[in-house]
């Protein structure tokens, strides 16, 4: 099979489940707003961090080197997830940046509808055009964002630029849902070098097998991999 349209199926529902993710980075936030009602304080505080979107964004991609928000590009593809997680608490105070890319492999050019979920600000772009966005990060309950992706036959990069407060428990959560003709198309890794050897970790984490009390490996375990 041609290496440029090697990929993986949609997860359940047409969930993309492999990522690159850079960050979050994270940078003191300070405001002059004050509000007697902090839960207030905080949705107006979130409106204040958020930026408009520009109409183009692209970026190269790199396993291990650094993105415009100056975090390493790391593979995120979890077990069973369709989301991208990585939520945390902060004791004081921060501005949060997430850059991730998805990968969406078509066998033509194709218009598909699909729908953005986060609790994050994010501008997404389809092959650097923005394509849609959440204006303003949200406490709870989640966001979603419909939009078209406009496809090219081949490898189309989904890239998201994500902006969130830091306070108290905050959920730094994204997910990419196709919501249609999701038979056709796969998925891939916007750096195309490491996709063979995160294949191979998909497929031995799909072999593991437990028996009573042990854990039975498909074979060698890839390089890298611990317990």
């Amino acid at each position: 099979m041609d290496e440029t349209v090697k990929g993986w199926k949609l997860g359940k529902d047409g969930f993309v489940m492999e990522y690159m993710v850079a960050g979050p980075a994270l940078e003191e936030f300070q405001t002059e707003l004050r509000d007697e009602d902090q839960l207030r304080l905080e949705g107006r505080l979130r409106k204040e961090i958020s930026e408009e979107r520009e109409k183009q964004w692209e970026t190269e991609i790199r396993l291990g080197e650094k993105a415009p928000n100056g975090c390493p590009w790391q593979v995120y593809a979890p077990y069973g997830n369709g989301m991208i997680d990585v939520s945390d608490f902060y004791s004081t105070l921060q501005k949060i940046r997430i850059l991730a890319a998805a990968e969406i492999i078509a066998p033509e050019e194709m218009k598909v509808p699909a729908r953005v979920w986060t609790y994050m600000s994010v501008g997404i772009y389809v092959n650097g055009e923005l394509a849609g966005k959440v204006a303003y990060p949200d406490y709870k309950p989640i966001q979603y964002c419909d939009l078209t992706l406009s496809l090219k036959k081949g490898r189309n990069q989904i890239l998201f630029i994500c902006d969130n407060l830091g306070a108290r428990d905050t959920r730094n959560i994204l997910g990419l849902q196709i919501l249609e003709r999701q038979e056709e198309l796969r998925t891939g890794l916007a750096d195309i070098s490491c996709e063979e050897q995160t294949r191979e970790m998909k497929e031995f984490l799909d072999g593991l097998t437990l028996e009573e009390s042990l854990v039975k490996f498909p074979g060698k375990a890839p390089k890298g991999a611990c317990y």
